[in-house]
């Protein structure tokens, strides 16, 4: 759509996985499930995504109460690292935390369903095609479905 005199729209959805410590994932039971009993550090933002878990976590008729809010992905994630509890992380995040080899996700990242958005915004009038942009999210997108 059109905002301001910006026009966006979406360019990719990374799905979103829930990651934690791999003491805290064992023995879990399938997913939404294995979320029972877990602490879930939610981020507030992106919002579509906490909206998302929050509906995700009330159809399976769990308590959908967060036991931390945090501002953003980046902050849920380092707490899971931490042990803290389960965050939900998009793909690429997790993917990048995996290095280390202290996050696993539940399930092993099977599709939740949930999705972050990624929008591409530019001026009104001036939305051209652009293809080292369209090539570099197709390679994106197919980066994050393989990690």
């Amino acid at each position: 759509g059109t905002h301001g005199g910006l026009r966006s729209r979406r360019a990719a959805r990374i799905p979103v996985l829930f990651a934690l410590r791999p003491a805290l994932a064992r023995g879990r039971k399938s997913l939404p499930q294995a979320l029972a009993g877990l602490p879930l550090i939610l981020p507030r933002a992106p919002e579509d995504v906490a909206r998302q878990v929050s509906e995700y976590l009330a159809e399976a008729g769990l308590d959908a109460r967060a036991a931390a809010e945090v501002p953003d992905m980046e902050t849920a994630r380092r707490l899971a690292l931490s042990g803290h509890g389960v965050a939900p992380l998009n793909a690429f995040t997790f993917a990048n935390s995996r290095p280390d080899g202290k996050l696993v996700a539940l399930e092993a990242g099977r599709p939740t369903g949930i999705t972050q958005s990624v929008w591409i915004s530019t001026a009104a009038g001036r939305l051209r095609p652009n293809p080292v942009a369209e090539r570099l999210f197709k390679s994106f997108g197919k980066e994050i479905m393989t990690s």
